[in-house]
């Protein structure tokens, strides 16, 4: 009964270092003094699946995206008061702890984007006139 007991755990365990695989990413948002910036917000996003990863950085500024897959990532951080950072093709190797840090500019969201699904009233590809008789 024992054996079987230390069997079940010893497979247990085996799953939990199954995802030896997966990288990390981590690192610190700032401001440019080096002040850290808590609770912002960290996206990275996997450029060939679009698969996306999200956290918050802690009162340290501190973030950490644990299990992820190998590959091509783009970093995104927003925080409230200052303008957004991207870091494009960031490489994450197998098993790999990767340090992204990142310093923040101090600013504000001027500008909006509206995405419309509406269609064109008028076709704008072709500058045929035509009718149905």
């Amino acid at each position: 009964m024992r054996t079987k007991v230390v069997l079940v755990h010893c497979a247990l365990l085996a799953t939990l270092f199954a995802q030896g695989e997966r990288g990390t990413l981590n690192g610190t948002v700032g401001d440019p003094s080096g002040a850290s910036i808590p609770a912002a917000t960290v996206k990275a996003v996997e450029t060939s699946t679009n698969a996306e990863f999200t956290t918050k950085t802690t009162d340290a500024g501190i973030y950490r995206l644990p299990y992820l897959r190998p590959g091509s990532y783009r970093i995104t951080v927003t925080a409230a008061g200052f303008k957004t950072a991207i870091r494009e093709n960031v490489q994450l190797s197998v098993a790999q702890t990767l340090t992204v840090d990142f310093a923040l500019d101090v600013g504000q969201l001027s500008e909006q984007v509206t995405v419309s699904s509406d269609p064109p009233l008028i076709e704008t590809g072709t500058a045929e006139i035509g009718s149905y008789v």
